[in-house]
C-alpha cells in the first residue's frame, strides 16, 4: 500500500520536460473544461471563440453594474435608515433625561415635605 517513491538514477532534465508535460496536459484540460462551462466546442475557431467570450464577457460585465448599483442603493438605503434610528433614539434619549429629571425633582420635592412635616 504505502511505498516509497525514489527518484534515484533519474535526470534532472528529463524529470522537468515530464512535470512540464505534465502541466501543459492539466492546463489543457482546464481550458478544455472551461471552455464546455461556456458552451464552447473544444475545436471551434478562434473568431466564433472570440465572439462568443465577448459576448460573455459583456454579460458579466452588465451584471457587475447591476449588482454594484443594487449595492450602492442598498448602501445608501441603509445610510438613511441609520441616521434616522439615530434621530430617534437622541430624541427617546433626550426624554427619558427629562424624565429621570422631573423624578428626582419630584423625590427631591417629596423628600423636602417629609422633612418639614417630621422636624
Amino acid at each position: 500500500m504505502g511505498q516509497n517513491i525514489s527518484f534515484e538514477g533519474v535526470s534532472l532534465p528529463r524529470a522537468r520536460y515530464f512535470f512540464k508535460k505534465v502541466c501543459e496536459v492539466g492546463a489543457r484540460h482546464a481550458e478544455e473544461h472551461y471552455a464546455h462551462e461556456l458552451g464552447l466546442r473544444p475545436q471551434s475557431g478562434s473568431i466564433e471563440t472570440e465572439s462568443i467570450l465577448r459576448v460573455r464577457i459583456r454579460q458579466l460585465e452588465e451584471d457587475l453594474l447591476k449588482t454594484s448599483e443594487e449595492r450602492d442603493s442598498a448602501l445608501e438605503e441603509n445610510r438613511a435608515r441609520i441616521n434616522e434610528l439615530e434621530s430617534k433614539l437622541m430624541s427617546i434619549k433626550t426624554i427619558l433625561k427629562d424624565i429621570i429629571e422631573a423624578k428626582k425633582r419630584r423625590m427631591s420635592h417629596l423628600e423636602e415635605k417629609i422633612r418639614k412635616t417630621s422636624g
